[in-house]
């Protein structure tokens, strides 16, 4: 079918290695930065008790 040649496909998974854990802290700051938009009440943050 496909035929990848195989230092391509490792060059590949050494790409996806690399930069996975760059993609992920950019999710989680992104994450954070949506909540801290939705969380700028006047109030902020209180805790009752």
């Amino acid at each position: 079918m496909f035929a990848v040649r195989p230092r391509l496909l490792y060059v590949g998974v050494a790409f996806l290695v690399a930069l996975s854990p760059y993609v992920l802290l950019s999710a989680y700051m992104l994450r954070i930065l949506a909540v801290s938009k939705h969380s700028l009440d006047p109030g902020g943050f209180t805790v009752e008790g």
